[in-house]
């Protein structure tokens, strides 16, 4: 080690440092004198070792802030001793400096991998070594500083886990979700107060938010038996995000979402009041022109929303319209997005989800042939479902049933036969509408129209279907139809009507009539009387454990 006249101008060690403690082990004592009295000069303290052995033994009887290495003996040289230093946690943490001969290359890569901190040439000057002596230091206390406030953390958090365990009680576990109890709080937010009804994927409940006391409808998650756990819980967060990204006045809000203790996932929405299309079709069967074009066209209106963002439902049925009750009356609310395709988004959730445990995601009844052929799809397949709730509204069947429930028998209609003729029930069906409805049920998706050309269809059979050529009082227009320039399609000042684009072998179909005849039409138009509605719009929302998928 070199010590020129500079470097004795600079033995004064650092203030911070006067108590460092440094292991000098070198095998050939002699060698190491001057290195020796240097570093006592300069105010460190200094202990001295011969061997590797003897240096572990001093190790455990004294704590040091550095050492450093100069063995050469085969039995244990320096690369050996670092090697079993940075083993033990006592040693593990203490620098190690190698002071050698040796400037190749192989000996500092073999010195570092071992776990050493530098490597000085011992001709190195006894300035620069201080240096970096006071440097290592520095670092190892750091080191050990964090060491123990880690230990200390870990304890204080073993001792916080002890006491919680003492003062909280385990949280009970219910395998059932739909036997949560009246009051439970979800997720310290939303306290449960009925159940509503049990779906597909999930169990709804009335709850109100604890903090701002709103009443909100609370889905929570219930696994299924045919999709594994993972892909239940990716299903379910899907139906938030899809909901989420459709921001419509007849789409169902979904308000928050989240995981609650228990590994319980839910989505909190808003709470409607009403009823579903499914319970006024079971209580009046057949539905009247007026009433159906009334509840579809907001159907429309949400679907053409939907298309547009490359959202598909995927199963729109009479369950998944709900009939709302406000204080400005009613309003159409889809329901359960829970199972829409994000088209275009390149998530591999859709594949397997329709292949989990080999069923189709949907309700065959209402399903389009090319999803039941699990082949491609867009926007057109919902309105098929569209036109097959539209068939039973007017008709009060379904175009394609089992006397035997067998859906086997309801799937081979919907891919193979043709549609059964629409017959209304207590009221002929125009011949336009008929039309209209077929178009929804081709089996090849290019001949159907889209959500958009359905609600003009529908909104040209309103205006010349009701009151001579005029909209019904009671029909307000949704905002696509508003915006697709329908409003232009009024009787011109002849009274003749604008032909509708219908394929169809009918020609007496192709036209609508003239606002003349409308008041011959308006006959099979079934009115509501005031007090059937008022009737209506007091029926309580849908009773406990009722099926509301």
């Amino acid at each position: 080690m070199i010590l020129s006249d500079s470097a004795r101008s600079q033995l004064a060690l650092s203030v911070d440092l006067r108590d460092a403690v440094v292991l000098l082990v070198d095998d050939v004592p002699r060698e190491a004198e001057d290195l020796l009295i240097a570093l006592t000069e300069s105010g460190l303290k200094v202990m001295v070792a011969d061997s590797g052995p003897v240096a572990k033994q001093k190790l455990l009887r004294e704590p040091v802030d550095l050492i450093l290495l100069d063995l050469k003996r085969a039995e244990m040289d320096s690369f050996e001793l670092c090697r079993q230093l940075k083993v033990p946690p006592l040693t593990r943490l203490i620098p190690v400096l190698f002071v050698s001969e040796r400037s190749d290359v192989d000996a500092k890569i073999r010195a570092f991998r071992v776990g050493a901190s530098d490597y000085l040439d011992e001709k190195l000057d006894f300035s620069e070594l201080l240096v970096r002596i006071e440097y290592h230091i520095r670092g190892g206390r750091k080191l050990k500083e964090l060491e123990r406030e880690k230990t200390e953390l870990a304890r204080e958090l073993r001792e916080l886990k002890k006491e919680r365990d003492k003062q909280v009680a385990p949280l009970p576990v219910f395998t059932n979700l739909a036997e949560l109890p009246s009051g439970f709080v979800l997720d310290n937010k939303y306290r449960l107060e009925s159940l509503i009804g049990t779906g597909g994927f999930g169990v709804v409940y009335k709850a109100t938010h604890v903090q701002l006391q709103r009443q909100v409808a609370v889905k929570v998650f219930r696994p299924l038996t045919n999709l594994s756990t993972e892909d239940s819980l990716r299903r379910f967060r899907h139906e938030g995000a899809s909901a989420s990204r459709l921001q419509h006045p007849n789409a169902v809000t979904v308000l928050d979402s989240g995981v609650a203790l228990g590994g319980i996932p839910y989505l909190a929405m808003e709470l409607l009041v009403g009823r579903t299309l499914a319970d006024e079709l079971k209580e009046r069967r057949v539905l009247g022109l007026q009433r159906t074009i009334q509840i579809i066209l907001p159907v429309c209106d949400v679907l053409i929303e939907a298309h547009a963002a490359t959202l598909v439902h995927r199963d729109i049925k009479p369950e998944n319209v709900f009939l709302h009750r406000t204080r400005s009356g009613e309003v159409i609310k889809i329901l359960d997005f829970g199972i829409a395709k994000m088209l275009g988004d390149g998530n591999e959730l859709d594949r397997k989800l329709m292949t989990g445990g080999g069923g189709i995601i949907g309700t065959p009844t209402y399903m389009a042939p090319e999803r039941l052929r699990q082949g491609t799809y867009d926007g057109r397949s919902d309105v098929y479902s569209v036109g097959v709730m539209m068939y039973q509204m007017l008709s009060g069947r379904l175009p394609f049933n089992s006397d035997k429930e067998s859906y086997v028998e309801i799937v081979l209609g919907h891919l193979n036969q043709p549609v059964p003729p629409l017959i209304g029930g207590a009221s002929p069906i125009p011949g336009f509408l008929t039309q209209v409805v077929m178009r929804t049920l081709e089996k090849d998706p290019v001949l159907r129209p889209t959500a958009r050309d359905l609600l003009n269809d529908l909104v040209r059979v309103a205006r010349y279907s009701l009151d001579g050529g005029a909209a019904s009082g009671e029909l307000s227009l949704p905002r696509a139809a508003q915006l697709s320039g329908v409003t232009a399609l009024d009787a011109d000042r002849t009274g003749e009507v604008p032909a509708m684009n219908l394929e169809t072998s009918n020609a007496s179909a192709k036209t609508l009539p003239p606002a003349s005849a409308a008041a011959v039409l308006s006959r099979t138009i079934e009115e509501d009387a005031p007090s059937r509605l008022s009737h209506e719009r007091t029926q309580e929302f849908v009773r406990p454990g009722k099926s509301v998928s």
